[in-house]
């Protein structure tokens, strides 16, 4: 039987060593497991013998370019920086991101060299790249095959010839016998040194510079393994972007745990994704949500289940996904596990809801921590409709609540500041002393979200801070009427932000889009919204789009549209009645 207490020594979290790093994981992985499938591309896959070893080997070229560069190798922990948090320049590299072993065996010679690695979008603009240099002090950015990179301003280290001399000295190693020993002579970082800088998506305005140590990110990953939906066996296709906090929780929480990390570009082609699922033999996914819904729209129901079955499970995140979307997966995908992860680039994954069906044979009727609650509990496990419409419950490891403006908990039923304990906490933005002080305590994350706690322990959340409506005194969530609109048939996609309004301060104001052929009028969504809503809740503005504007990753840019709310014809007219 399979065991979901993170308790019990049994469960995929029980079964795991006791890590000081990720990289000691990856020694780990490569001592006891040394011909596993440990790292992935279209091209070419890494046992996490040839992994480890490359990443020495990477390390071992890379240390005197870096330090002829002037990089500052050893200078990361905190004792060496000042305070408030600014780090000392050169102390950090920028490195693009793609989705190839390249990337993370470049990623973890940076740790080894004891320099703080910077992920960046590889089509980033070069104004993006000075703006990310300037913030985490970086006068240099690697330049790899496949990257394509211009940087005005900054010294690029071209690491072609590295990583094809970093290939031969592996070849010489394993062909002279010395593999194990350069393993085990490998000297790791300590916990507290600073790991990495990851810029949020910047959906909130510009992107902030977060801060982690070692010890932050191997959190960070065991947080994504306590949920105990992730196994050893497990050879997970991450679709997201590599430079983003959801890929990066996936591929620490696999090195933790001894499973593969297939990378791969999210703007790919089905037959692509097809064809790699059959070459490596994956049994699991990371997406994004707009990347499920547009497979099911552009591939159909059944092409859909043709591509995905073989699939154990399916981990989804970046953005909230709609009750309706959910049960829909669900119905479609009966036996494969839906993973919805809630996190931030500041504190890793914190929230999981782990939505399944028919999961494993079961001779009690008792549904473990996470799962569904109810009464189909013979064999088969599906959510209740109010779990669907729930964020999720916090990871076992990780302690969560709901706060008032005051700081003093609230209770159940609630709304409030989500607030997040544990060691995935990052140190704090950098260059930015007033935001870190409201944001974090020794080990607290003060999100922008609100929420609250119902009575199975599942939060539900109503929205960043910033985007509830209040509409004269009304607080109004925008998730709600979203979730609501996507629920009606003919419904792409929508978002909902509070539009200003010269009497009522603000409204709620819906953009929208329909799927192909849909005939869904504005008057016949409303209708639809009648019964659904309570009238204050329900929106006062509605705008059908071809398509909403999108961040990097993928989400809805909420300050794009409130800007063209702000431009719109519509606004400006009621702007001139109402005066």
């Amino acid at each position: 039987m399979i065991s979901f207490d993170h308790n019990d020594p049994s469960s995929a979290y029980g079964a795991c060593p006791r890590f000081t790093t990720l990289l000691q994981a990856l020694v780990h992985q490569a001592q006891t497991k040394p011909q596993a499938l440990g790292l992935a591309d279209k091209e070419r896959g890494l046992t996490f013998a040839k992994w480890t070893l490359r990443v020495t080997a990477t390390a071992h070229e890379l240390k005197p370019e870096l330090e002829a560069m002037g990089v500052k190798l050893g200078a990361n922990t905190k004792d060496a920086q000042p305070q408030p948090l600014q780090l000392t320049p050169d102390t950090a590299v920028l490195l693009p991101a793609i989705p190839s072993v390249d990337y993370l065996s470049l990623y973890y010679a940076l740790c080894l060299c004891h320099v703080i690695v910077v992920p960046c979008d590889k089509n980033s603009t070069e104004d993006t790249l000075r703006y990310y240099a300037e913030q985490s002090g970086a006068q240099v950015i690697l330049n790899y095959p496949d990257a394509h990179l211009s940087a005005t301003g900054l010294a690029v280290l071209d690491c072609a010839e590295i990583l094809k001399r970093a290939d031969r000295q592996l070849t010489a190693w394993e062909s002279s016998g010395q593999a194990t020993q350069v393993i085990t002579q490998m000297t790791l970082p300590s916990p507290e040194e600073f790991e990495s800088i990851y810029f949020t998506s910047g959906t909130t305005g510009k992107s902030k510079a977060v801060l982690l140590t070692h010890a932050n990110t191997l959190q960070g990953g065991l947080n994504s393994v306590s949920t105990c939906a992730k196994f050893s066996s497990d050879i997970e296709i991450l679709t997201t972007p590599i430079f983003h906090a959801q890929a990066a929780s996936s591929f620490r929480a696999n090195l933790i745990l001894g499973s593969a990390s297939v990378l791969f570009p999210s703007f790919y082609r089905p037959d692509e994704l097809q064809a790699l699922i059959t070459r490596y033999q994956c049994n699991a996914i990371n997406l994004v949500p707009a990347t499920l819904k547009l497979l099911l729209e552009s591939l159909g129901e059944q092409g859909f289940c043709d591509l995905l079955k073989p699939l154990r499970l399916i981990e989804v995140g970046t953005a909230p996904t709609d009750p309706t979307s959910k049960s829909r997966y669900s119905t479609l995908l009966p036996h494969t596990w839906f993973l919805y992860n809630y996190g931030a680039t500041e504190c890793s994954r914190t929230v999981f809801n782990l939505v399944c069906g028919d999961y494993l044979e079961r001779s009690d009727k008792t549904a473990p921590a996470g799962f569904a609650y109810g009464q189909n509990h013979k064999g088969q496990c599906f959510a209740t409709r109010a779990e669907l419409s729930a964020l999720g419950r916090p990871v076992p490891v990780c302690h969560a609540l709901v706060l008032d403006d005051d700081g003093k908990a609230l209770p159940t039923g609630t709304p409030g500041r989500l607030v997040f304990e544990g060691g995935m906490v990052m140190q704090g933005y950098l260059n930015n002393p007033e935001l870190t002080a409201s944001t974090i305590a020794p080990k607290r994350y003060y999100s922008s979200d609100c929420g609250y706690f119902d009575e199975y322990g599942f939060i539900h959340i109503l929205g960043r801070i910033d985007d509830v409506i209040n509409m004269g005194g009304e607080k109004i969530s925008p998730q709600e009427i979203e979730d609501t609109v996507l629920s009606v048939p003919g419904i792409k996609e929508c978002c909902c932000i509070g539009g200003e309004d010269a009497l009522l301060g603000v409204i709620p104001v819906l953009y929208y889009t329909l799927t192909a052929n849909s005939e869904l009028t504005e008057s016949a969504l409303k209708q639809a919204l009648r019964s659904k809503l309570n009238r204050p809740h329900r929106p006062k503005i509605y705008i059908e789009q071809k398509s909403l504007p999108k961040n990097r990753v993928g989400k809805v840019d909420r300050n794009a549209l409130k800007q063209m709310w702000r431009e719109s014809s519509i606004h400006q007219t009621m702007k001139a009645s109402q005066a």
